[in-house]
């Protein structure tokens, strides 16, 4: 998509104080224990972002403006990757591994910066506006940050055709839809400069719903 990957000399701090692998979570912090992946979101100015050329996809870290829009696209793999680390001209890429998720975000960094994020998808034979279990979130502190789950952006209701059978996914793990062409995350940077998520493994979701044909 793109050849150069880019990180500013202030991002590249903030990145070193969220050095992210595959590991276990602390307690107290509202969050599950047990292994998960770790995915940072830093913003950055734009005049701060000489070209570094990540190009690793092993790499936990995506990058994107301070202030502003990035459409960061979302796939489903046999292993977690950043497929394209570069969303500061836009949009970026990046890929889950195979299985669910409970998904859980928080906003770092000064008080008083936020990002929303709006969940969007397109389906091939969509009928229809898809709903999202959870249509958009927030993220901001006053000082104290503090973890959301986050998981209901993976989950839609949609219905879908191929001209004969119409088949309706209730609460379905997007990526679970063989109908999906594409999934993304509508990112509104203001001033937030670490977004950290964190994705654990699991069976089932309670919120999950059901497939209609």
């Amino acid at each position: 998509m793109k050849s150069k990957l880019i990180l500013g000399g202030l991002a590249a701090a903030v990145a070193l104080t969220a050095i992210s692998m595959i590991a276990t979570a602390g307690t107290g912090n509202g969050l599950p224990t047990g292994p998960h992946f770790n995915l940072n979101i830093i913003g950055a100015p734009k005049d701060k972002n000489p070209d570094a050329g990540w190009d690793n996809p092993e790499r936990h870290t995506i990058m994107v403006d301070l202030d502003g829009h990035t459409n960061i696209y979302m796939q489903q793999g046999e292993d977690f990757a950043v497929v394209d680390a570069d969303g500061t001209d836009g949009d970026c890429r990046f890929q889950l591994g195979a299985g669910k998720y409970e998904v859980y975000a928080v906003a770092l960094g000064k008080p008083n910066k936020s990002v929303t994020i709006t969940p969007e998808a397109t389906f091939d034979g969509q009928t229809g506006e898809e709903v999202f279990y959870l249509g958009s979130v927030t993220l901001s502190h006053d000082g104290k940050p503090k973890w959301q789950r986050v998981t209901g952006m993976f989950l839609v209701t949609v219905t879908v055709t191929d001209g004969t059978v119409t088949t309706t996914y209730n609460n379905e793990w997007v990526f679970d839809i063989p109908e999906l062409i594409d999934y993304w995350w509508n990112y509104e940077n203001s001033g937030c400069k670490l977004t950290q998520v964190r994705f654990y493994k699991v069976d089932s979701i309670p919120e999950e719903g059901t497939v209609n044909p």
